[in-house]
């Protein structure tokens, strides 16, 4: 006899309780086996003995050797992959069970590397197969986010499989519509190499032009400053004027003698008024030229 909690689980995976809850066999040496499904879980039997509940199986694809936690089993392989393993893979979902997730009867909805987001506040389950009842590993918080494996659609309920575990991503409601747990969302767009290195040169080409703006802004003030510097000195000393020009580089015109540069610096240490001495600037060659000669009083 089934009981009303197990009816109610059967009912709610299957959408009717009327399920066979055993399957039995045996093997080539006439060894049989046998699991039930409860309300608690799966349970074995080997030859009439009880051997406890299953938590896990184990299959090897090649040799179809499937392990139950308690033996080694090899199922008779004309009928294995058929009927076996995937009426087993249905009560083995339903008691949350992993290891024989391929044999269950779903509707692949597997995009590989679709981001999936956690919207539900309270989180979901990572668990170690696609049941509601498998063992659950941890949990993601709500807006965390995992990249898709494979996913199925079984019975009411969409499953997404990360590199953690099973998540359940959404459960369809008695009115027909699903309520969503996860939704997906677009991957990051990356910026293709080609754009980048235009990003770059545009970049270098603005750094580049900025220099070279802030390096003749630069130049024009040097040149400014100097210029402005000039004037003051030859308004405040008329040899700087003529040192000025003997050194203007024009080849129209002809250099100061060393005789008429005597004259200057006789000249204006003679007019020297030395009780302002604060007019000139104190660092000007011929100002100091012309203090020289004033006071060694040269005969040139």
């Amino acid at each position: 006899m089934k009981s009303k909690a197990l009816k109610a689980m059967l009912k709610e995976e299957f959408g009717s309780s009327d399920v066979n809850c055993v399957v039995a066999f045996a093997n080539e040496h006439n060894v049989s086996y046998r699991y039930k499904l409860k309300e608690d879980g799966l349970y074995a039997k080997m030859n009439k003995e009880r051997l406890g509940k299953v938590s896990r199986f184990e299959l090897d694809e090649e040799t179809l050797v499937l392990y139950d936690g308690y033996h080694k089993i090899t199922p008779p392989r004309a009928i294995a992959q058929r009927e076996i393993l995937p009426r087993l893979a249905r009560l083995a979902r339903v008691a949350g069970v992993s290891g024989l997730e391929r044999y269950c009867a779903g509707s692949n909805r597997s995009q590989p590397g679709r981001q999936w987001e956690v919207v539900t506040s309270r989180g979901v389950y990572i668990r170690d197969t696609f049941s509601a009842r498998g063992n659950p590993l941890r949990s993601l918080k709500c807006g965390s986010r995992v990249s898709e494996i494979e996913a199925i659609l079984l019975s009411n309920e969409l499953w997404v499989k990360h590199e953690s575990g099973w998540s359940l991503a959404a459960r369809q409601l008695p009115n027909g519509t699903f309520r969503d747990l996860m939704v997906e969302r677009e991957k990051p767009r990356r910026e293709s190499s080609s754009t980048a290195r235009r990003g770059s040169s545009s970049t270098a080409r603005r750094g580049s032009s900025s220099t070279a703006r802030r390096g003749s802004s630069s130049t024009v003030n040097s040149k400014q400053a100097v210029s402005d510097d000039h004037k003051r000195k030859s308004d405040i000393h008329p040899s700087f004027a003529a040192r000025r020009k003997s050194t203007s580089g024009d080849p129209n015109e002809k250099k100061i003698s060393t005789r008429e540069l005597h004259r200057l610096t006789t000249d204006s240490a003679s007019s020297l008024p030395m009780s302002q001495d604060e007019e000139y600037d104190n660092y000007d060659l011929f100002y100091q030229l012309a203090l020289r000669r004033k006071s060694e009083s040269l005969n040139f």
